[in-house]
């Protein structure tokens, strides 16, 4: 086994704390931007228009990941190790992509006519698949800059992207435009998107458009197995939304379950960040045998835990205020959903940690088995828990409760295929303290509750971290470690208030 020489743990962890701050940053401001658009567009379209657009996204969010096959993970791991290959890799990739696309597009198309949905359900599903070939392209730019490790590129589009359609979103909807302007609006961005993403590429790392008809041939094959993890993980994470398009007749509970799920889906940006900056070190480690390696999952476990705990307890505690602020009464039931996925949330961090640890050390097929027993196992749950959560409250409910079963199979499941070691019972430990601190935390902001949504936002913010601090629960090691990835987006926050 290799041993990795302090001064390279050192520039690991210091390339590692710049591409997660450039992650945080770019994360942290489109995060406010699409929370802009997320309780406005809702509100101008109602319930039963953003139901019909949330349904036809759900879909070619699958679509999109059938378009892809595997070749957004399968460049990131093998430009990391051989980034030479650029051109070829990313060249061949389009061509691929272009493929798929033609025979997923007319897939969903006769699956939406077959299913008896209505014509304008068709036409918005159509609509929706153009912006999605985009999003492919823009997709598999991005992953050939992640495995270059040039996070500012990706951070710096992603930002002047959704800048873009908040701006065009929020346009169109005070000009009175209705839910297909908003689907045009969303088409032009990820066009755009596309093309400044391929843009940053050739400024990074200057390609040429190089086919190789042979590694076309292999990138099926290596992808395969990536596809099939990514593709049960989507399923995973849509088909309840198409489950109860089918189960309830009133597209309005799709829009009370989507504004929860979309909601919930913002606060996905802190996993991301981190993962995205350390999903190729990872990779890369694991191919040279790197002994930091368990180092590193451990540690980063510890952090999202210390993390998820207050968003997701938080998030539960205020979410019939928060809904009731962001979207208005029209909404109320989405409080119920938001308050069960804010549990799930806690779950989902350490999920999507875990599925790419287990990924970037080619233990890739335990988890695409993880997923697809999680995927298939919605199915009776959302049967059965959709219709008993109708006798008490909103459907949606029954999908959230859902989901507390799947995810958290899932994190057993994870930790187990994890190699010996790699946690280990100071985690266990670090998981109990900062659990322990979530449960006084979640007390107090129930409590507050009753004098308003600012007090309450402020006693989970004061109470946590001196729960934390008195539990004696982050090892002096792990705090440097927090300070110098937050230090980047202090420092600039400090700059902006002089």
């Amino acid at each position: 086994m290799t041993t990795t020489k302090p001064d390279k743990q050192e520039g690991g962890i210091s390339k590692i704390v710049r591409n997660a701050s450039y992650m945080m940053g770019s994360q942290l401001a489109t995060w406010a931007m699409t929370l802009t658009t997320i309780f406005l567009i809702p509100r101008y379209l109602g319930a039963e228009a953003f139901g019909e657009f949330s349904s036809a996204e759900s879909i070619w969010l699958i679509g999109g990941v059938v378009t892809l096959f595997g070749l957004d993970t399968l460049l990131t791991k093998s430009i990391a190790r051989e980034p030479e290959k650029v051109s070829s890799y990313f060249s061949t990739a389009i061509v691929n992509v272009v493929f798929n696309y033609t025979l997923t597009f007319g897939g969903i198309l006769l699956f939406a006519w077959l299913s008896g949905y209505s014509p304008l359900r068709i036409q918005l599903i159509a609509m929706v698949g153009i912006g999605s070939f985009a999003m492919s392209i823009l997709n598999l730019a991005q992953s050939c800059l992640t495995g270059l490790e040039q996070m500012g590129y990706v951070s710096s589009v992603a930002t002047i992207n959704r800048a873009i359609f908040t701006v065009l979103a929020l346009t169109a909807l005070f000009m009175g435009g209705n839910l297909f302007a908003i689907v045009i609006v969303t088409i032009a961005v990820s066009i755009l998107g596309a093309i400044f993403m391929v843009g940053a590429l050739y400024k990074a790392h200057p390609f040429k458009l190089i086919y190789d008809y042979n590694l076309s041939k292999q990138l099926f094959i290596d992808g395969s197995p990536y596809f099939l993890t990514l593709i049960f993980a989507k399923l995973y994470k849509e088909f309840d939304m198409v489950m109860m398009t089918s189960l309830l007749p009133d597209a309005a509970e799709l829009g009370y379950y989507s504004v929860a799920d979309r909601l919930f889906g913002t606060l996905m940006f802190l996993p991301n960040a981190l993962i995205t900056a350390l999903f190729p070190v990872l990779a890369r480690m694991h191919s040279e045998e790197s002994d930091l390696l368990p180092n590193y999952i451990s540690k980063s476990f510890n952090i999202l835990f210390l993390i998820g705990v207050p968003v997701g307890l938080g998030i539960s505690a205020i979410s019939g205020p928060i809904i009731l602020l962001l979207f208005g009464e029209g909404y109320t039931d989405a409080a119920k959903i938001l308050q069960i996925l804010g549990f799930v949330l806690i779950l989902t961090y350490q999920t999507i940690l875990l599925g790419n640890f287990l990924i970037s050390v080619d233990k890739q097929r335990a988890w695409t088995i993880t997923m697809a027993v999680a995927a298939f196992a919605t199915i009776p749950l959302d049967l059965v828990l959709v219709p008993y959560a109708q006798t008490f409250g909103p459907a949606g409910v029954g999908g959230a409760l859902a989901y507390i079963f799947t995810e958290g199979g899932m994190v057993i499941a994870g930790l187990y295929l994890l190699p010996r070691g790699y946690i280990n019972w100071g985690n266990a430990v670090f998981v109990i303290k900062a659990a322990l601190a979530g449960g006084v935390m979640y007390a107090a902001v129930l409590f507050m509750n009753q004098y308003g949504l600012v007090p309450a936002v402020a006693a989970g913010a004061i109470v946590y971290p001196a729960t934390i601090w008195l539990l004696r629960t982050i090892p002096d090691e792990d705090m440097t470690l927090i300070k110098s990835m937050a230090a980047p987006i202090t420092n600039k926050l400090g700059r902006f208030k002089k």
